[in-house]
């Protein structure tokens, strides 16, 4: 951890030297970046600052990529990579990743439309964001939705008669999970099983928490339509894209090498084991934009720092979302 922590303060020290916004917001609360030994007093901006301001720690000239979340509840955050930047998010999720499922690639269905589809292709949301980093462990790609946004189904097929005997992964954002194996996709038009697969899911879950849809409950509906046994929900966010937690057998994320969490509570203090807090999450995958500490309008729960599961790592889960974001303190980074 004494590693994770030097590794964190060398990339906010360069954030403060380089991104004039950050540097205001540092010297505002006073941070002698230097004096801090704990990770846990590592500075933290709000992620709506994303949306607010345009946080950038390197020249114009070198941005190569831009992100932008979905924007559902308005503006969208921004987030602006360079070359450096977009590799190590790769490198740090395939990492993530093969921990996970191995070395060896898997055929992949991803739930939504080719990326090669879109107009502009430098700027990429969050969920083309996440079918482009967990590419990065399969092979055989299939978009399950064609250029006219409709499902494929001799493709399906096709794919499905070469690789169903084989270990697949199903990949989409868990509102597409619903929307298109739950409630669109025809299981009588499929003439193959999908016994061998997995689906990875992630981000999404307000439009089922509307409807009383919770985790467990997205299981129950997938295996009885469609007898998927194993399905993995993880916890990501493109403000810090390329870190992401993964779900366990017995439901808790975990941290890992490159992401840690706190969770803190109304006063931003660190909450108690058990107690529900304010998530913040701290990475060392951005390099281009000052992302690395940040606090979000997740809630989430500390349950420890071993799971039965055997995985390493702190466990938690995520509750939900704050119904009115007031989080003091950490929003004047102007």
């Amino acid at each position: 951890m004494d590693n994770f922590l030097t590794e964190i303060k060398k990339k906010i020290s360069k954030h403060k030297n380089n991104c004039k916004n950050y540097k205001n917001f540092i010297n505002s609360k006073n941070i002698n970046i230097d004096k801090i030994n704990k990770l846990e007093n590592i500075p933290f901006i709000h992620v709506n600052m994303f949306k607010d301001y345009e946080l950038v720690s390197v020249k114009r000239d070198k941005i190569f990529l831009e992100l932008n979340s979905s924007g559902t509840s308005g503006k969208s955050s921004k987030i602006f990579l360079d070359k450096e930047n977009s590799v190590n998010q790769k490198k740090y999720l395939q990492k993530i990743l093969q921990n996970e499922f191995g070395q060896k690639r898997q055929p992949f269905i991803i739930l939504g439309q080719n990326p090669l589809f879109l107009k502009d292709r430098r700027k990429i949301g969050a969920q083309v964001a996440a079918f482009l980093g967990f590419s990065l462990i399969g092979k055989n790609f299939f978009y399950l939705k064609n250029e006219y946004d409709k499902i494929d189904y001799e493709g399906l097929n096709n794919f499905l008669s070469k690789h169903w005997k084989e270990k697949i992964l199903i990949f989409g954002f868990t509102s597409k999970v619903y929307e298109i194996l739950i409630n669109q996709i025809n299981k009588d038009k499929l003439k193959f099983p999908l016994l061998n697969a997995t689906i990875i899911h992630g981000g999404g879950w307000k439009k089922l928490n509307n409807i009383g849809l919770t985790n467990d409950d997205l299981k129950k509906v997938i295996y009885k339509k469609l007898k998927i046994k194993k399905v993995i929900n993880y916890f990501g966010f493109i403000e810090q894209t390329g870190s992401i937690f993964l779900e366990c057998s017995l439901g808790y994320f975990h941290t890992n090498d490159i992401a840690d969490v706190y969770i803190r509570d109304k006063d931003l203090n660190l909450a108690k084991k058990n107690q529900e807090g304010i998530l913040q999450c701290i990475s060392i995958v951005p390099t281009s934009y000052p992302g690395n500490s940040i606090i979000l309008e997740d809630k989430a729960i500390f349950k420890g720092n071993i799971c039965k599961c055997g995985k390493p790592g702190k466990i938690f889960t995520v509750t939900g979302r704050l119904n009115k974001a007031d989080v003091r303190g950490c929003s004047d980074i102007s």
